[in-house]
């Protein structure tokens, strides 16, 4: 964080040395980089060795959960930077506060955008280091029952990602390319003044709510083989 933030103001030439290292942030066609390549399997990491359950307090009953949001929240950056790759279209996000002190978002480019995004969840992981450290101390067949559950839990949240990722942008351009003329008549007898945006906002409502539709058919699949793998590796 302080290479993000502190290091260009206090000392530029060290800030740019670090963001044009090559062997940091070498990139292997889309693979994102070394340096967010560690990051990621930092995340990765912390979240399959997390704990399994809560101690019996109430108040760590909450924490706990707490921490697995904090968890989940890291492999939601994992999956942006990995699966999706453009995280320079999520920047700069919408703030009203920005906008009214007529202030500017630092010019990040896509790489240091991402190293950004995982580096916020490192440090927001970073809550749950001690209970893992306790976690240890379990049994190992609790320990290795948690992995396995984890690991499905976020092979199916992979799956669907990868699935609608990978159907919504051709099942724009193929609707566009096929019913582009009935959408565009449609949304000019609707909303005549703009009409572009209104067609093209049609065509994404409905691969849009197609690609939900397919990603919890794919869900529901990937939720049975999940349950076998499960009542194989822990329950049999």
């Amino acid at each position: 964080m302080i290479l993000i933030f502190l290091l260009p103001k206090i000392w530029p030439a060290a800030a740019n040395f670090f963001w044009t290292t090559r062997l940091l942030h070498f990139q292997l066609g889309e693979f994102p980089g070394l340096l967010n390549a560690a990051l990621m399997m930092i995340l990765l990491y912390r979240y399959f060795v997390s704990a399994g359950k809560p101690d019996s307090t109430a108040d760590d009953v909450v924490r706990f959960h707490g921490e697995k949001g904090l968890l989940w929240m890291g492999l939601a950056a994992v999956l942006v930077v990995f699966l999706y790759g453009s995280v320079q279209s999520l920047y700069p996000p919408p703030n009203w506060l920005v906008a009214h002190a007529r202030l500017n978002w630092p010019p990040w480019n896509p790489t240091q955008l991402a190293t950004l995004l995982l580096l916020f969840g490192v440090a927001a992981t970073t809550l749950t280091v001690e209970r893992s450290a306790r976690w240890r101390r379990a049994p190992l067949r609790d320990r290795r029952a948690t992995a396995v559950r984890q690991g499905l839990r976020f092979g199916l949240v992979l799956g669907v990602a990868w699935i609608c990722l990978t159907v919504y942008t051709p099942a724009v351009q193929m609707l566009h390319q096929q019913y582009g003329g009935f959408i565009f008549t449609t949304a000019q007898a609707v909303y005549p003044q703009n009409v572009g945006a209104m067609g093209n906002y049609a065509a994404a409502t409905v691969v849009t709510v197609f690609s939900v539709l397919l990603a919890y058919g794919v869900h529901r699949l990937l939720r049975i083989w999940a349950r076998r793998i499960e009542a194989f590796f822990v329950k049999g």
